[in-house]
């Protein structure tokens, strides 16, 4: 449909009956014009039709009061108390909640299984202001550049009163008595007061709350852009007049913070504070200003301390300032973004470095595995770099490095914390990711690897070669074990193993399955006499076993106005060491809500519970168990290589050609990036030292990028 006719649909559907609307990530609705009129329209269709609209995002519209249910209202409600509630408060909607019971279980989950979500803005922004920035990093909050760009809007607008009753509301929360004693302290009456407060509250900036006793308060989410905002203004205030006393508390950036928080907190301060400087001097003058003032930083502060030397690095970083001249020594540099060019001939001698941003280091194709739990993952690029990363609450950590020298064709991590990885010679294995000092290998035969697997018990590696044969693996003694598997016509792109290991299912690219059963008493592979052939119209993404069936997931095209749209559909084959004829297999098919994009890449969790599928737009959907909707989505910026998903669904990983996005789907959120580098020469001339706050990882990253290692 053209979005005319479905924004048509959904007011012609909205006027025969009551319905339950979930609006999430809905700030685009406030400050687009043409969403904003689509808006109204439902609202009035809502209003008039006694439907009923559960605002799940953080910013909540004017006009939307009446027949409204928020996050807040379900706010820490078990389900059963929750449908109680909206089945009392809307009787009409009954035999919609009774029906859809598991979306219901879903929207409880997103709105009150977490019933510390909606204050966590608050207390985390107010530990930031309070100068306990680690609080800040480890404590995401849900802020994005579209919500800071709806209350920047939003603050221009305010007027005189407005502003002064968002600042004192900032500070603690008030009740409407306290402030009808104000005009005795502001140069205002009480009627501009109420006016004031009237609009603070219709914007929905401030709002009142159970935990305060009916006190009023900015509302949490605007309370973080507030406070930072306020930052912003003495930041800039500060470097004028050279005294410093701020930078010496507050980073103006958060390399190690998730993404939405660093590009937050570079917007409200580094960029403005980078633009004040920019206006006042010329370039010339700036870096001399600049490099005097770390040249004072000694004598005004304890170094060690102190967040300005990182600061002012960060802030000539970004203006593009050659830092050749300035005097390192004594210095400890927070939150230093080592990711920059332009940092050549650079000597760090005698400075500290406390969490640095450093360069992956990786070049190249990137290759990755994600451990089941997401607690571990590993990366691998173009020239046999493997790095392995441990879960750290927030984000990931850089646990160890490893160095094969040949490039990596595949990776796994294994249920029992294996890690294998494949290079065009060679398989390593170690058998706990957490020790990599226990490895060992196996010599391949010079062959370009399509597929890899391992048996859930991770006793047993299957291959799947260039050739079209399968290669198993005895992972107790690293060898081969037995013959190459025959039975595949073409390349063997995917390949799993049955819950027991007994059997294993491969699908090469003549849209057809192989199954090979182990014989109980050789113990042997042999192929099935028959493959399981797939709709011959559709497009095979992804399969997986559950006991004795495997679940396949096909995209098939259909012609409709003169264009192909897909239907997704998992069929899920009874697999039985029968003949594997299609017209013998009994089979379910089951169909997938989905929007008309193509189908490109898809994978299961471990544990089968959630699926994700990434269209050719870019568009990654996530379905959790038997529900035909999907669960959430995800927008990408550019196409992908691959996806993994961890159980629980809460972790999804984007492998891009050089590039890896890491997204919290909890928090709909892309926390964490990796990128190849394309400057091999960015740290030529550069001097490092050892004990300067960089592990031995992170400086063999440095090393390879043509920094010098010295002694401290």
């Amino acid at each position: 449909l053209k979005e005319s006719q479905l924004r048509q649909q959904v007011l012609t559907t909205l006027s025969q009956y009551p319905y339950l609307l979930i609006m999430d990530q809905g700030e685009q609705f406030l400050h687009d014009p043409h969403h904003d009129s689509f808006f109204r329209e439902i609202t009035t269709s809502v209003r008039y039709f006694q439907s009923c609209i559960i605002w799940c995002g953080a910013v909540l519209p004017v006009d939307v009061d009446s027949h409204r249910v928020t996050v807040e209202t379900l706010e820490g409600m078990p389900f059963d108390q929750a449908k109680t509630f909206l089945l009392d408060s809307y009787p009409d909607l009954r035999h919609s909640i009774l029906e859809k019971e598991p979306y219901w279980k879903q929207l409880n989950h997103l709105c009150g299984g977490n019933p510390t979500l909606l204050h966590k803005s608050v207390d985390m922004v107010q530990s930031f202001y309070d100068g306990q920035v680690e609080q800040f990093i480890t404590n995401p909050l849900p802020l994005t550049l579209s919500l800071s760009k709806y209350f920047d809007d939003l603050v221009v607008n305010l007027s005189d009163p407005e502003k002064i009753l968002l600042y004192w509301l900032a500070l603690r929360p008030l009740s409407w008595m306290e402030l009808r004693r104000w005009p005795l302290v502001l140069p205002f009456d009480e009627r501009v007061l109420m006016q004031a407060w009237d609009m603070l509250r219709r914007r929905h900036l401030i709002r009142s709350s159970a935990e305060n006793n009916g006190l009023w308060q900015i509302t949490p989410c605007y309370l973080s852009l507030y406070i930072i905002n306020k930052l912003q203004e003495i930041f800039v205030q500060e470097v004028t007049e050279e005294t410093l006393s701020l930078f010496h508390s507050y980073p103006v950036l958060l390399p190690q913070a998730s993404l939405e928080q660093q590009n937050v907190v570079c917007k409200y301060l580094l960029q403005p504070v980078a633009n004040s400087l920019n206006r006042q001097f010329v370039q010339q003058e700036l870096r001399a200003k600049l490099i005097r003032l770390f040249d004072q930083l000694p004598t005004v502060c304890e170094p060690s301390r102190s967040c300005a030397a990182g600061n002012l690095f960060n802030l000539m970083a970004h203006l593009g300032i050659s830092m050749a001249d300035v005097a390192w020594q004594g210095l400890t540099l927070w939150y230093a973004d080592l990711r920059i060019r332009d940092l050549k001939d650079i000597d760090f001698q005698q400075c500290w470095f406390k969490a640095a941003a450093i360069p992956t280091g990786l070049q190249g194709r990137l290759v990755t595995a994600l451990h089941p739990t997401g607690q571990t993952m590993a990366v691998g690029d173009a020239q046999g770099l493997v790095k392995v990363y441990t879960w750290a609450g927030h984000r990931f950590s850089l646990d160890w490095c490893y160095n094969l020298g040949l490039p990596i064709q595949a990776m796994l991590i294994t249920r029992s914390d294996k890690l294998i990885v494949a290079t065009i010679e060679q398989i390593q294995i170690w058998d706990a990711i957490a020790n990599p000092d226990r490895s060992y290998s196996a010599e391949l035969e010079p062959a370009t690897l399509d597929s890899i697997a391992v048996s859930p018990d991770s006793k047993r590696l299957a291959t799947g070669l260039s050739d079209g044969s399968i290669q198993l693996w005895d992972l107790t003694w690293i060898e081969k074990e037995g013959e190459p598997l025959l039975g595949a016509s073409d390349n063997v792109n995917y390949l799993t193993f049955s819950p027991d290991g007994k059997s294993i299912a491969g699908y090469d690219n003549n849209n057809q399955i192989i199954i090979w059963h182990q014989d109980p008493e050789t113990r042997q592979y042999r192929a099935a006499s028959a493959p399981l052939l797939l709709n011959p119209y559709g497009n095979f993404l992804t399969f997986q076993w559950t006991d004795t069936q495997l679940k396949v997931v096909e995209a098939v095209p259909e012609m409709s106005s003169q264009e192909y749209q897909f239907t997704v559909a998992i069929r899920t084959f009874m697999v039985i060491e029968a003949p594997l004829a299609d017209d013998s297999t009994h089979f379910d098919v089951k169909e997938l809500s989905y929007n008309p994009g193509q189908p490109h890449h898809a994978t299961f969790s471990d544990d089968g519970a959630y699926l994700a599928l990434c269209d050719l737009d870019h568009t990654v959907n996530i379905w959790y168990g038997t529900t035909a909707l999907p669960e959430r989505f995800v927008e990408l910026p550019e196409p992908l290589y691959g996806l993994s998903i961890c159980n629980g669904g809460h972790l999804l990983l984007c492998q891009h050609e050089h590039r890896l996005d890491l997204w919290n789907l909890r928090q709909q959120q892309r926390v964490q990036m990796w990128e190849s580098v394309s400057d091999l020469d960015q740290y030529q001339g550069c001097k490092f030292y050892k004990g300067q706050g960089l592990s031995d990882d992170e400086l063999f990253a440095v090393q390879r990028l043509g920094a010098t290692l010295c002694q401290a």
